[in-house]
Formats: structure tokens, C-alpha cells, sequence
């Protein structure tokens, strides 16, 4: 065998090992110039170190702006949740208003809990957050949807998707001693 044929050889064995990213980090790039808008409705159960509390949520995503409500199992409304890209999140009570630079502190600041709202804004859509390193994958399911990754420090496992949709029905998520469940009921694009 030539030496070119060798590099070829030593190059096309390179780029087939790295193709198993299941434990290689790396960021995933994909076009953000178009941000589809939607509404959802879900059901979160969040459980830290065995203490556990369920909610209902109201999301409507817009590219330069969220709005979630928090509601309780019932429907009584306990927080509004308002983010703006420009002008960071503010979360307001019955009796009270609270600000912080994105939801994510926001939420655990007040709630006690992180919602991941620049993640979860791609992972409700079942696709990665762009822009953001991917510490695991697992391979995608016959119909070409992900199962499982680690992005942000998070561990998302996708449970259940809408049938013979892209759209996720039911996703774990994992961060530290925190777990979260959420059920995705009714999905709409705006």
C-alpha cells in the first residue's frame, strides 16, 4: 500500500472512531435564523433529594420572548413567568414580583427549582439547543428522533413521543439531585 493510500487509510479510521460521539463532547450547530413560535400545555413533576411537587404549565415561545404560567394541579395560577432575550426574567406571584438575569436562576431562586427554558425551548421540539455543547448522545430511534443526551449539564431522556410525530409527548430531565417530568399535553405552533 502507497503512503497516500496509507493516509487515507489512517484518515478515514479517524473519522470513523470519531463518529461514536456517545462519549466525545461537542457543539451542536444548527441554524437559528428561523425560531418557530408555539404554545404548549404540560404537566411538571419536580423532585429534589425525595421531596416532590407537580404543577401545570402554560408556555407560549415567541423568538424574542416567553410567557409561562405556573399553575397548580387544580388550575389556581401560582407564578407568571415572563422572559425577555433583551431584558432578562422577571417572575411574578399573587404578592410579589422577582427579577434575575434568565429563568433558569430565576425559577430556582423563587420556586426552588431550575426550569431550563433556553434548553427546553429546543428540547420540547425533541432537537438539541444550538450553539450548545453535547456531552452524550445516544443513538436516534428508528424514525430518526433522539432518546438521550447530556447538554448543559442536564440529562434529558426523551420517554415518549407524540405518535409518528418529531414532537416529544413525555421527556425525563436530570441536573445534579434534581429530577424533572414533563408531560407535554397539548402542543401548537403558532
Amino acid at each position: 500500500m502507497s503512503l497516500l493510500g496509507k493516509n487515507r487509510f489512517l484518515i478515514l479510521s479517524i473519522i470513523l472512531l470519531s463518529g461514536c460521539n456517545t462519549l466525545k463532547e461537542y457543539v451542536h450547530r444548527e441554524s437559528t435564523l428561523v425560531e418557530e413560535e408555539f404554545y404548549l400545555q404540560g404537566r411538571l413533576a419536580v423532585t429534589i433529594e425525595g421531596e416532590g411537587s407537580s404543577a401545570k404549565i402554560l408556555w407560549r415561545h415567541f423568538p424574542d420572548r416567553d410567557s409561562i404560567r405556573v399553575l397548580t394541579p387544580v388550575g389556581t395560577t401560582l407564578a407568571t413567568i415572563l422572559v425577555s432575550r433583551s431584558a432578562g426574567a422577571v417572575l411574578e406571584t399573587k404578592d410579589e414580583s422577582f427579577q434575575a438575569s434568565n429563568a433558569e436562576d430565576l425559577t430556582e431562586k423563587v420556586l426552588g427549582w431550575r426550569f431550563p427554558l433556553d434548553g427546553m425551548q429546543h428540547w420540547v421540539k425533541g432537537k438539541l439547543q444550538p450553539g450548545e455543547p453535547i456531552r452524550r448522545i445516544s443513538p436516534k430511534d428508528s424514525l430518526g428522533r433522539l432518546t438521550y443526551f447530556e447538554q448543559n449539564g442536564w440529562k434529558v431522556t426523551y420517554d415518549a413521543y407524540k405518535e409518528d410525530t418529531l414532537l416529544p409527548r413525555k421527556m425525563s430531565l436530570e441536573f445534579e439531585k434534581m429530577k424533572l417530568k414533563f408531560v407535554i399535553d397539548k402542543w401548537k405552533q403558532i
